[in-house]
Parts: structure tokens; C-alpha cells; sequence
């Protein structure tokens, strides 16, 4: 059986709320919150603020989380 490849879906988001170190809840442009998360090998690396705009990765299945990239 062929296994389906499924694309990360890849958008900006507003940083409005930081919930511990490592989690962080972010706008969408068309307003839905996520949660928004650094993947491990990041976390040491960067500093987010309430209103920095950020990229994240989604899965298409699961639009109510994303991982936070660099450019």
C-alpha cells in the first residue's frame, strides 16, 4: 500500500499569549488561536514576546497547533 505524503502547511502567526516556556497561543490571520510551539533543537535559540509575528508549521489534519521556524 502506498503511504500518502501529507505537506506541512506552512503560515504567519501573532504570538498573543506565552503559557510556559515552550508553548505559546498565536493568531492566525483569520483570527483562530493555536497553540504554538518551538521544536526542541530551537528552544535554547530563540526569544519570543507577546506581538512578535512568527511562522509555524501545520499539520492539515490538526489546525489547533503549529510549530514555531526560523525564515
Amino acid at each position: 500500500m502506498e503511504k500518502i505524503h501529507n505537506p506541512e502547511i506552512i503560515g504567519s502567526a501573532k504570538i498573543i499569549e506565552i503559557v510556559d516556556n515552550r508553548i505559546f497561543k498565536a493568531a492566525l490571520p483569520n483570527g483562530k488561536i493555536i497553540h504554538a510551539h518551538f521544536a526542541e533543537s530551537e528552544l535554547l535559540e530563540s526569544k519570543i514576546e507577546v506581538g512578535d509575528t512568527v511562522r509555524v508549521k501545520m499539520n492539515p489534519f490538526d489546525f489547533s497547533r503549529g510549530r514555531i521556524v526560523s525564515d
